[in-house]
């Protein structure tokens, strides 16, 4: 345990004298206003990188020989060097995302099912049209 806060002890010892009170609310403060801000105005940019990086790691998941032993070593790291509460942590927000995903996968394929059904409905009439030009025909 103390090898994983050795870290920010050995900051804390040497940068310590500079973190009070008020700086602590007065970068809250700033940071309250300006990061939602930021956020909206790079979403566009933070979606795609996403998007990107999550396109490379499915490919090079999709490459990779050893995929077994790939994920055994991640899941062995994460246990070795986690504790009980981060382990907590992730797995409520893994079920979170998961429940996000399955909503909004869901709301798609209705969406995808209601424009089939409007295609439909549009192709059905110009069908009875041929039909009875047809008959109209004999």
């Amino acid at each position: 345990m103390t090898l994983k806060v050795a870290p920010f002890l050995l900051l804390g010892a040497e940068y310590g004298h500079l973190i009070t009170l008020r700086r602590l609310c007065a970068i809250g403060f700033f940071v309250s206003f300006t990061a939602p801000k930021l956020y909206l105005r790079y979403s566009a940019r933070i979606s795609q990188k996403v998007e990107c990086s999550k396109w490379w790691v499915l490919e090079a998941w999709v490459a990779c020989s050893h995929k077994k032993i790939v994920a055994a070593s991640a899941i062995m790291a994460f246990w070795n060097l986690t504790t009980i509460k981060t382990r907590l942590l992730i797995a409520f927000i893994s079920v979170v995302v998961l429940r996000y995903h399955r909503q909004h996968s869901g709301a798609n394929l209705e969406l995808a099912a209601e424009a089939e059904k409007e295609d439909l409905a549009q192709e059905q009439p110009d069908k009875a049209i041929v039909v009875a030009e047809k008959m109209s025909c004999d």
